[in-house]
């Protein structure tokens, strides 16, 4: 079961040639991926969902959410809390993925921030997250992207923000 919902997330990732996709698709690829290190990592971490029904049908960058998620499961070590929360204020969205784990310090936490309001990232570590901050920026505008707040051992959270846009036909 295992290698096949690896199989349908590569699939996923790699066929996905749309530059925007409904929220409610990106929310099911995170899902696969939650489901497989579910498998990998018993009992290591909880995800609780906070979408409103009106935020299903908003266009995403895809593979967005998995990088987010990701950082927040590699690091659990105990019984861990995930949420991932949509917010629509006026025509902004803002996505958040926020975790109990060990977090940043507040060196790593201000050098991670510099790194973000770069151009150019020399790094390998938080690739996914660089990624996404930088996809998000070349889809919309220099004003979205990501942004990062961290008290170690409390919470981190990662909140991407972009321009509310609806498929042609779904309702605002």
């Amino acid at each position: 079961t295992m290698i096949c919902d690896l199989s349908q997330l590569i699939r996923l990732s790699v066929e996905n040639e749309q530059r925007l996709i409904p929220f409610r698709e990106e929310i099911d690829h995170a899902k696969l991926y939650l489901k497989i290190q579910q498998r990998r990592f018993p009992d290591r971490f909880q995800v609780t969902w906070r979408i409103p029904s009106d935020c299903l049908d908003i266009l995403v960058v895809p593979l967005t959410l998995h990088p987010l998620l990701s950082h927040g499961v590699k690091k659990m070590r105990h019984m861990g809390h995930i949420l991932v929360a949509c917010e629509a204020r006026e025509q902004t969205i803002f996505i958040s993925v926020t975790d109990d784990g060990p977090g940043f310090s507040p060196e790593s936490l201000a050098a991670m921030r510099k790194k973000l309001s770069s151009s150019i990232y020399h790094t390998s570590e938080h690739v996914g997250l660089f990624s996404v901050h930088q996809r998000l920026r070349l889809t919309f505008d220099e004003k979205c992207g990501v942004t990062i707040d961290s008290q170690p051992h409390i919470h981190t959270c990662v909140c991407m923000r972009f321009p509310k846009v609806y498929a042609s036909g779904a309702a605002p």
